[in-house]
């Protein structure tokens, strides 16, 4: 009994290690694939310009190369197909190191071809298709034959093919997700570009190594049939019809028009997303996790579906239909809460508190894109083995079948990827897009479905069905419109909590108004002027740009500094628009010749055209050109030389954005300088810890002679030259003098050369000594990119990064002209800005110390002549004519659980909160509690807030009586109860002031309580 017993059981045991050896080297052979797609993508980044067509174009190679490798492979795999697959793996190997080479030396050979046309979009792209076709398309037509070989060996004769392919689908997805998370969150993190890159080289060659082995003790299959007997696992001998070809085409096409969509939804989803869980490598890596999983888990739960719900008769035609409709169904649920995703976010903070990345933490990043991204892509997923499935039994050939289908829907995800980022978005907007592909998904269901009717008619329904769903899309613009894009526009993922509940999100949108709203190619882009105040720049839900003091100040220094440190510039490249005002302040320059502005996004222009009144309407200036590329890109083409370049670029912890940090790119920079010219880099001194701090001043002084940093109120602006840079006071002074500079600086406490030098914080020997702990950043170890990311949402890094600047802070003295040294008014340059350095510090830890006014008055009255103080001065004054006004207050004896809670402080305050609007306030004082808030259009008539306080205060008196006779003697009226009591008193006195349109409350803006 016992040998017979392992007679039977031991060939099954040995076949299902087999199988789990196959499917754990087609997960591993998914991991590495995806690993050399972020590292191509990246590597291809910096020589073609980090630009959507730029990416888009080395996608499509590498998904052209997979289609091209299932129909090659698929219709010439015969014998040995494990055999094959090892050296496929082994063909990867190679011609991927080959592509590692290759791309090393393409940055020459590439500006070789590019520089002088890098305004030539068409020639561009003709030469990166090039470069990526020969290293790209090899490698990746070996990895597009590896699923239809593994299908050919797991089921030769179509037998079981569906669970086979189903699960080496799954599985091989299940490691690119692998890929995706390790390569984001551990690989380029801990390791360089290269070392990742040689793992993914080194797996190939071991996964090669593997098959080659295994093929030597590959089980016999019962046959060994090269075709596949129709009927044999999906027989239509029971169906609805027995000519059922249009369907099974119908189902083979759909597997191209499901790619498209696919890819056509991960875009848009991604898109608008990142509006909320940001665009730092961590959050885009958390997208892509998301939709992998998704699929990875329909591909495998398909092989798991009991044979008889789809292999009979028409079934799978059936099935397919059905799960194109599904996927339709679920995008459009998606596509519906995406307008409460806030709300979600927020609720999902409280469950999860920990640290913040991008806005909301990391858990709550995993959720929001899981949430909405999972079940449309796990019906993604089983569309796959199931059109695979269906079409290898039509066609009669596994290998030829499998490469087929996945040669389609390949094709179908390139075109979906590039028609969604390219035109839909450009042309419809995200939520009209979405909407289009849902369109799509459902009407091809249908017309599967009413295909097997065999009647030409039903299917001409079905067809009209479809182009009818696609034109009201298109052409109805507000048909189905469910999101609110206002809020889309206002949306900041750093300061979700301000959008809270409904009544938030309804004073944001009634107290703000959007100037501009654009869906890009690039980035989603917004201005938004909040009433009576500023109006800021947001990029993909972050505000970048404003024209407030601190902001603008910023702005204006990174524009006129370098223009003034030249003696006389001429050509001028600014890298990033962002409101214009940097560009404009280097166009009122008596000496500008020729101004070039390089944007990667073109919808950029129309949000810096609603600052025209703070950038000199640049963008209509006759001397400006306007090149809309990646600014290294520019650089790395452009054989001009300029006297100054300014940089602006986004915060480096967004993905791709660290890339205008590095070594290689400051090198670009200095070398495009032509003799004696000047380079201004903006320095962001929040959301950066001190090390990240130390790393950019560190490398950015390895690539230039001489630097000098100014600090402004949030931001450094650093100068880097390979000539000496004379800081000469009267030559400042004259230049300062001249029209629209002197405008511009003397807004910001800068119009005077004093004031100006005023905000130096050190030169090339504090350079060198605050960045020499710092690692330098490089394109091959992406320090910043990941290590900024970390410190979003922590406004105390402000404070750390000014205090351990303090620490390095040089005397000016040592850079002046001798001439301006001997001015005794910088004797005491070392004492003021140790006051000052002390007073900024502290201005951005929550609590203000007392004397904080006084320290900021003897810095004005020992140095009146101080920039920097008098910024400080300003910001102040505005912030404490924000401090609320004492109206009334009633103390009224309650029972506390300490002594201190005994008495009960009801105050009515009065608080500007800006030019257009004033609140009132009613207040429980000890708990610093809010009880209720009226907002009202400033002016107020005269004495009616005073009026409507004393009103309220009388209720509350009468209140506070009733309640406490009504009580045994001596006893004290219990402080909750009485504030419930007292707070809908409030709400009956206001509601009675609006019933009699009291003058206050005609002018209400806001109602809460």
């Amino acid at each position: 009994m016992s040998r017979s017993h392992t007679d039977i059981t031991a060939p099954v045991k040995a076949n299902q290690r087999y199988l789990l050896a196959i499917y754990l080297i087609f997960f591993f052979s998914g991991l590495a694939a995806l690993v050399y797609q972020v590292v191509w993508v990246r590597s291809f980044s910096l020589v073609f310009g980090g630009t959507h067509l730029a990416v888009t174009t080395v996608l499509a190679i590498y998904m052209a190369g997979l289609a091209i490798g299932g129909a090659l492979f698929g219709k010439h795999v015969k014998e040995s197909p494990l055999r094959l697959y090892g050296q496929l793996e082994l063909g990867i190997a190679f011609l991927a190191l080959l592509a590692f080479g290759l791309a090393r030396v393409y940055p020459e050979i590439y500006a070789f071809f590019a520089q002088g046309h890098e305004s030539d979009k068409i020639l561009l792209t003709l030469i990166r298709l090039g470069f990526c076709t020969l290293s790209l398309l090899g490698p990746t037509i070996l990895m597009g034959g590896t699923l239809p070989v593994l299908s050919r060996c797991l089921s030769p004769s179509g037998a079981n093919i569906s669970r086979h392919l189903s699960f080496l689908y799954g599985f091989n997805t299940l490691g690119a997700l692998a890929g995706a998370g390790l390569t984001a969150f551990v690989f380029l993190r801990f390791m360089t570009v290269s070392s990742t890159y040689a793992l993914a080289i080194v797996l190939n060659t071991l996964l090669g190594v593997a098959a080659l082995r295994l093929s030597r003790h590959q089980p016999s299959p019962k046959d060994s049939d090269a075709s596949v007997p129709k009927g044999e696992e999906i027989s239509d001998r029971h169906g609805l019809r027995p000519d059922t070809s249009f369907s099974y085409k119908l189902v083979f096409w759909g597997i191209g028009v499901s790619g498209f969509c696919a890819l056509g939804y991960e875009v848009l989803w991604t898109r608008i997303l990142t509006l909320f869980i940001g665009a730092s490598v961590y959050g885009f890596a958390t997208m892509l996790c998301a939709f992998l999983a998704g699929i990875a888990v329909g591909g495998y739960a398909f092989g798991l579906l009991p044979k008889r719900l789809w292999s009979q008769g028409s079934a799978a035609i059936v099935l397919f239909g059905v799960v194109q409709m599904l996927i339709g169904g679920t995008a459009i649920l998606v596509s519906y809460f995406l307008r409460d995703v806030s709300t979600l976010a927020l609720w999902l903070a409280d469950v999860f508190q920990t640290s913040a990345v991008g806005g909301v933490s990391l858990y709550v990043s995993f959720l929001l894109a899981f949430l909405f991204m999972f079940v449309p892509a796990f019906f993604m997923g089983m569309a796959f083995p199931l059109a695979g499935t269906a079409h290898v039994s039509f066609k009669g050939a596994v290998g030829k079948g499998v490469g087929e289908v996945l040669s389609i829907n390949t094709v179908g995800a390139i075109l979906g990827a590039a028609v969604s980022g390219f035109a839909l978005i450009y042309l419809i907007g995200i939520e009209r897009s979405l909407q289009l592909l849902i369109a799509i998904n459902l009407g091809w269901g249908l017309l599967v479905l009413l295909s097997l009717s065999g009647k030409r008619v039903l299917s001409g329904v079905g067809l009209l069905a479809l182009g009818s769903g696609l034109i009201l899309v298109v052409s109805h613009p507000s048909w189905l419109q469910v999101w609110d894009q206002d809020f889309f526009a206002m949306y900041e993922n750093n300061r979700p909590d301000i959008y809270g509940d409904p009544e938030a999100v309804d004073y944001v949108l009634k107290n703000s108004e959007v100037l501009y709203y654009g869906e890009g190619t690039e980035a989603i882009i917004s201005v938004i002027k909040v009433k009576g105040s500023h109006q800021g720049m947001n990029v993909n839900g972050k505000t970048v740009a404003s024209n407030m003091l601190y902001d603008r100040q910023c702005q204006l220094t990174l524009g006129h500094l370098p223009m003034l440190l030249h003696p006389e510039p001429k050509k001028v490249l600014c890298i990033g628009l962002g409101t214009g005002i940097t560009l404009g302040a280097t166009s009122v320059h008596p000496s500008l010749e020729k101004l070039t502005l390089v944007e990667i996004e073109p919808k950029a222009l129309g949000a810096a055209q609603t600052f025209a009144r703070d950038n000199h309407k640049v963008l209509d200036n006759p001397k400006l050109n306007i090149v809309h590329l990646d600014g290294r890109n520019f650089l790395l083409t452009t054989s001009e030389r300029f006297d100054v370049i300014t940089a602006d670029p986004i915060h480096p912890w967004a993905q791709g954005a660290s890339y205008l940090y590095t070594r290689e790119y400051f090198r670009l920079a200095s070398e495009r300088l032509a003799p004696g010219g000047v380079m201004c880099q903006w320095l962001p001194l929040y959301e950066m810890s001190p090390q990240d701090l130390k790393s950019v001043i560190r490398t950015f002084k390895e690539q230039f002679a001489y630097t000098l940093m100014w600090g402004t109120h949030y931001d450094g602006e650093i100068i880097g030259s390979n000539s000496p840079i004379p800081l000469d006071e009267e030559t400042l002074q004259k230049r300062i003098e001249q029209r629209g500079i002197k405008a511009d600086l003397e807004s910001v406490y800068m119009g005077s050369a004093r004031e100006f030098l005023s905000y130096f914080v050190m030169g090339s020997k504090g350079f060198e000594a605050f960045g020499r702990d710092g690692v330098t950043n490089t394109d091959e170890n992406l320090y910043l990119e990941f290590s900024t990311p970390l410190s979003t949402g922590m406004p105390e890094r402000v404070p750390e990064n000014l205090a351990e600047l303090s620490r390095f802070r040089e005397d000016i003295v040592d850079y002046l002209s001798p001439a301006s040294q001997s001015d005794p008014q910088w004797s005491n340059w070392l004492a003021v800005t140790r006051l000052y350095d002390q007073a900024h510090i502290q201005s951005f830890w929550g609590g203000k110390p007392n004397g904080y006014g006084m320290w900021l008055q003897t810095l004005e009255q020992e140095a009146p002549w101080f920039g920097p103080g008098q910024t400080l001065n300003a910001l102040y004054r505005a912030e404490r004519a924000k401090d609320p006004v004492l109206i009334e207050r009633l103390d009224l004896q309650v029972a506390g659980m300490r002594p201190e809670l005994d008495t009960l402080t009801f105050a009515c305050l009065l608080r500007p909160k800006n030019k257009v609007e004033t609140s009132l306030v009613f207040v429980d004082n000890q708990q610093r509690t809010i009880l209720a808030e009226y907002a009202f259009s400033t002016p107020l008539p005269p004495n009616a807030a005073r009026q409507f306080s004393t009103g309220v205060m009388d209720r509350v008196r009468k209140i506070y009586e009733g309640v406490s006779q009504s009580m045994q003697a001596g006893s004290k009226p219990d402080r909750g109860d009485l504030l419930e009591k007292i707070t809908a008193g409030i709400q009956q006195e206001a509601q009675k002031a609006r019933e009699d349109k009291t003058p206050l409350f005609t002018q209400e803006i806001r109602r809460q309580g």
